[in-house]
């Protein structure tokens, strides 16, 4: 029973892993906004050079990774009350899912020591791989109707319809299209493919690494 309720909460732990270190990749995959620049011809949208908005994203990411509690000032854009509300909201629900993705580091590691001495690995290869078919459903989803994720997505985490900017009091928006946003969820969706795989890389490699020196 004991070994059991490990297993579960150990395999809980690591879907929390996988789900918080694709998001904590992710937010800093900052060098793919250089090439959705140039895909959604954001310097037409914004009539602000290549250069400046890859400066003003940057801003951007360093405020929402920043600790200090510092006021929102986007070199290029002006932003409303409810604009740097938002953005604040966002920050603490970066930096949540930092102390999050850190915890259950530790505790996966800790598991997977456990279920090695255990002779319990193989248990855990399944629902890894289980849990890769999780992207191919929200991809389908994507492809079907990805305003209403997003708007979904947004209502489940905030209390508020802050996330909804108006371009004359929060231009911001203009260089962060929606299509901007489909493609980094798509592309977390791939982070999180590989998350997996180097998770079951590292499951497989001492069974790997023990046949290897029984031969020897």
């Amino acid at each position: 029973m004991f070994k059991k309720c490990i297993y579960i909460l150990g395999i809980l732990n690591l879907y929390l892993l996988i789900i918080t270190l694709t998001i904590s990749i992710t937010i800093n995959f900052s060098f793919i906004y250089n090439y959705e620049i140039d895909k959604l011809n954001i310097v037409h949208s914004t009539n602000l050079p290549k250069e400046t908005l890859y400066k003003n994203y940057k801003y951007l990411i360093t405020y929402l990774n920043s600790p200090k509690s510092t006021e929102l000032s986007i070199p290029d854009f002006k932003n409303s009350y409810n604009g740097e509300y938002h953005f604040k909201q966002v920050r603490l629900l970066v930096h949540t899912n930092y102390i999050v993705n850190i915890i259950s580091l530790f505790i996966s590691i800790l598991f997977i020591i456990y279920s090695y001495k255990n002779n319990m690995l193989n248990k855990i290869k399944r629902p890894i791989m289980l849990s890769m078919t999780f992207p191919i459903i929200l991809l389908l989803i994507f492809s079907l109707d990805f305003n209403w994720f997003f708007n979904f997505f947004h209502k489940i985490l905030f209390n508020n319809s802050y996330w909804i900017f108006n371009t004359s009091t929060d231009p911001v928006i203009t260089m962060l299209p929606e299509k901007f946003f489909m493609d980094i969820f798509s592309a977390s969706l791939l982070i999180y493919e590989f998350i997996c795989i180097f998770l079951l890389f590292l499951i497989i490699a001492p069974n790997i690494i023990s046949e290897v020196c029984r031969k020897k």
